[in-house]
This record gives C-alpha cells, sequence and structure tokens, in this order.
C-alpha cells in the first residue's frame, strides 16, 4: 500500500451548462461507500474530482490530513485562512481509480500492465513481476501474462486492470462500475475477490454501481445522489430496507408510494391505503393510528410480494384498478408491472400469472396486505 489507510473528504461544487453537482460527503478511514443514482447523477463526476481528473469550481478534498484539491469561490481574498487554491496531480494523490474503461497500454503484456503501477512506485522489475503474476492468477488470468490486452476480450481486460488497482495497494480506491465489462459468470468471483482485499488491506474505497449486490457486497455505506445532490446516506442494510426515493425503491426492488396522512389513515396516487403498523417515524398510537396531524407528508412502501393481483374487484382494504404494464421474471416467480406515476411491482407464483387477463394493457385489481403496508414521515 502507498501508505495507511485513510479517510476521504470532499464538500465540491461543480458546474456545467444547466448542471451542478453540490456534495458534502466523507467516507472514514478503511471504509467503503457506494454511490448510487440515476444516469447523469453526477457520481462519475464525483470521483473524477476525488481523484483530481476534474477541477471543481469551489471546495475541498482531503485525504487523511493531506488536502488535494481546494478551489475558492471567484472574487475571494486570495490569502485566505485555509490557503491558496491547490490541485494535486493525479499521479500524487495516492487515489487508484478503475473505471469502465480498463485503459491498459496496448503495447504492454498482461503481466506488464500489473506491473507497471508497482514499479512507479518504486518496486524492482524482477518482485514487480513476479507480484503481477499472482494478481493475474487471484483474477482468473493464470497463464495470460505474456498476452497483450488486443489478444484478450474485453472482460479479461477489465480483470488485468482490476488487478494493476489491487496490486498497487493504493491508500483510496475509486472504483467506477468497475463489474460492468465482466459476464455472469466472473462477476460474482471478482466482486467477492474485492471485498476480500480491500477488507484485507484496510483500503478506504468509494464504488459507483447500478448494482445493488455491488454495493451489499463491498460497502459498509450507501449515498444515493439525484440531479447532483445527496437524497439518501446511510448503512447499506437501513437504507435499502426503508428507501426514501423512488430511485432507491426500484434499485431494491420495492414499492414506493408519496402520501398524505388523515384519521383514516393515508391518501395515495392509488388511493387511500390502511397501514396497521406504521413505522416509529411516524410515531404510531398503540392502536396503530396516526399520531401526526391530517395532511402531514409521508412515503409509504410495501413489497411486491405483498400485492395480490384479481380479475375482478376483491373485497378487502387497499384494493385499486390498475393497468398492466408488462410482465418479466422475478425470483421463483413473475414480476407484474403496473403502469402509473411511479409504477408499482406485483410479484406472483408461476400458476397465478396463467391468466389471460394478465396481459399487457389490460385492466386487473390489486390488494395490499395493510399489515405489510410501512409508512414513514415524508417531506412536506
Amino acid at each position: 500500500m502507498t501508505g495507511p489507510a485513510a479517510g476521504v473528504s470532499a464538500s465540491v461544487r461543480v458546474e456545467r451548462g444547466h448542471f451542478t453537482l453540490d456534495v458534502a460527503l466523507e467516507v472514514p478511514a478503511g471504509e467503503v461507500l457506494a454511490v448510487v443514482g440515476p444516469n447523469a447523477s453526477g457520481k462519475s463526476t464525483l470521483l473524477h474530482v476525488v481523484a483530481g481528473l476534474v477541477r471543481p469550481t469551489t471546495g475541498t478534498v482531503r485525504v487523511g490530513e493531506r488536502v488535494l484539491t481546494r478551489r475558492s469561490p471567484r472574487g475571494s481574498v486570495p490569502d485566505r485562512p485555509d490557503g491558496p487554491d491547490l490541485l494535486v496531480a493525479p499521479e500524487h494523490r495516492g487515489v487508484g481509480l478503475l473505471g469502465q474503461d480498463p485503459l491498459l497500454f496496448p503495447h504492454l503484456s498482461a503481466t506488464e500492465n500489473v506491473a507497471f503501477g508497482l514499479r512507479s512506485s518504486g518496486m524492482r522489475a524482477a518482485p514487480a513481476r513476479e507480484r503481477a503474476r499472482e494478481w493475474l492468477a487471484r483474477v482468473g488470468l493464470d497463464g495470460t501474462g505474456d498476452r497483450r490486452p488486443g489478444e484478450l476480450s474485453g472482460g479479461q481486460q477489465q480483470r488485468v486492470a482490476i488487478a494493476r488497482a489491487l496490486a498497487a495497494e493504493p491508500a483510496v480506491l475509486l472504483l467506477d462500475e468497475p463489474l460492468a465489462a465482466l459476464d455472469a459468470t466472473s462477476a460474482p468471483q471478482i466482486r467477492q475477490l474485492l471485498a476480500e482485499q480491500v477488507r484485507a488491506t484496510g483500503t478506504t474505497a468509494v464504488v459507483v454501481s447500478h448494482d445493488v449486490l455491488d454495493a451489499v457486497v463491498l460497502a459498509d455505506h450507501v449515498a444515493v445522489l439525484r440531479e447532483g445532490e445527496l437524497v439518501e446516506r446511510g448503512r447499506c442494510a437501513e437504507v435499502f430496507s426503508a428507501p426514501r426515493t423512488a430511485f432507491t425503491a426500484a434499485l431494491v426492488g420495492t414499492n414506493l408510494l408519496p402520501g398524505r396522512r388523515d384519521r383514516a389513515g393515508v391518501r395515495t396516487a392509488v388511493g387511500p391505503l390502511e397501514a396497521v403498523a406504521p413505522e416509529a417515524a411516524t410515531r404510531g398510537r398503540p392502536d396503530g393510528s396516526l399520531e401526526q396531524p391530517d395532511g402531514g407528508a409521508c412515503v409509504v412502501r410495501f413489497r411486491p410480494s405483498a400485492v395480490e393481483l384479481f380479475e375482478d374487484r376483491p373485497d378487502g382494504p387497499n384494493v385499486f384498478e390498475a393497468t398492466v404494464r408488462w410482465l418479466e421474471p422475478a425470483t421463483g416467480g413473475v414480476r407484474v408491472r403496473l403502469a402509473g406515476t411511479p409504477e408499482l411491482l406485483a410479484d406472483l407464483e408461476p400458476a397465478q400469472a396463467q391468466g389471460d387477463w394478465l396481459r399487457p394493457g389490460g385492466r386487473v385489481w390489486a390488494r395490499v396486505d395493510p399489515a405489510a403496508v410501512h409508512v414513514a414521515a415524508g417531506d412536506s
């Protein structure tokens, strides 16, 4: 490792045309933060600012006690207490960046590509090549060390890049969709290798991914970016079990509806819904009613498995009519997407999805068990 594990602190603003990234976050030393969010939410831009590839409009980036980036607002006093503007070059930051493009040297063999970072840090040629061969074996590329990138598949090239990043043992490792180019067989192996190595070396890491499994396996915490702003942050289990944004809910396969409380329950886009046991965030009374005043904003969550679908209107509470958008595979059954804003999901057993009435565009009746409806405080 280039040095002991160090925490990352970034408070930056990047203005690019109509898009603005405005983020403040900290990653404690030796921990892993997953950054998720829709396309064009600023995830890669954030990594590039920390890596020194993008100069922020204003802000500061620190790794441990070192200030790597400092940019003052225009018109500020140049000799302010925190010092002049600063941008440490990427190669002098002790920060490793692994993106979706492996960026291998085309004229070097796989072994020499992996050894490059080791030799740059001062290791002699022979030990560097030996370490490189060990890392190629660990990522499943034993025997390919003499091949150049042009002789390797895209997935193999990405594994070489992963080996190069891990072999260098940086104090901070930035991973931008590192498994996107891998096939379904290689991805689990490399994901586990990344998790084990980052923890074994105490490396502080930030990983950007669209795959919730990457966050669950690799990260301690997760941050959700939307339109350049942090909208959710916490430990992975907490955020994924109780999502508060539509993107996070879709990522983990949970239905999420904005609502307004009233004395009968909650009003939502699909109609009034009853909840037997509101969450602690709503300060529910012992009888299960809602303590907040009428009209208070809330969010309503329920799992797709809690949604039953019927051809004819069923009896009971929490019944509403919906339109089938399409059917898709789900673990152990069939997932039905119901059109609307937002979309709703229903998970059925295969035998329950046989009827002609469950065709795309068809009207169905949905019923949600009140005991499965979770209500939490929302933004007003």
